[in-house]
């Protein structure tokens, strides 16, 4: 897409001026935008470690001592409803990475005292749509 199509619209849908060039990379997936994802994830598919079909229904963070040492290890559990097994628990996992909007993020760890102190960031983070139109015209 060229940037020179891209306006600012005020509150009554007028031109309020044109966006300035952005200086970073910016993706579009064809035929649609979950082509961006699946590709990226096609090294997981290939080894056979991405499920689809799972939904994180809640998240469980736990702090586990060590028995040779006075280190401490974390864990995580993620509590997941699947399409074809129901509900399921997946546990030892070392990090959790959280792509999500904010809402969503604030409601998985409402539940995880380790996290509390994100909740108020979580709760302030303001959400607009966005709108992405793709247009091909005979040549």
């Amino acid at each position: 897409m060229s940037v020179s199509a891209v306006r600012n619209i005020d509150a009554n849908g007028r031109q309020a001026g044109r966006a300035t060039a952005p200086k970073e990379s910016h993706w579009v997936g064809t035929p649609d935008m979950q082509a961006l994802p699946l590709a990226w994830a096609a090294p997981l598919w290939d080894a056979d470690r991405l499920l689809l079909g799972q939904r994180v229904a809640r998240l469980e963070h736990c702090l586990q001592a060590g028995q040779k040492s006075q280190q401490t290890s974390a864990s995580w559990t993620l509590h997941i409803s699947t399409e074809d097994h129901g509900d399921q628990t997946q546990t030892g996992f070392d990090a959790v990475v959280l792509a999500v909007p904010a809402p969503v993020a604030s409601a998985l760890l409402q539940d995880v005292p380790q996290a509390q102190s994100l909740l108020p960031s979580l709760a302030k983070v303001q959400m607009d749509p966005c709108w992405a139109i793709t247009l091909a015209y005979p040549m």
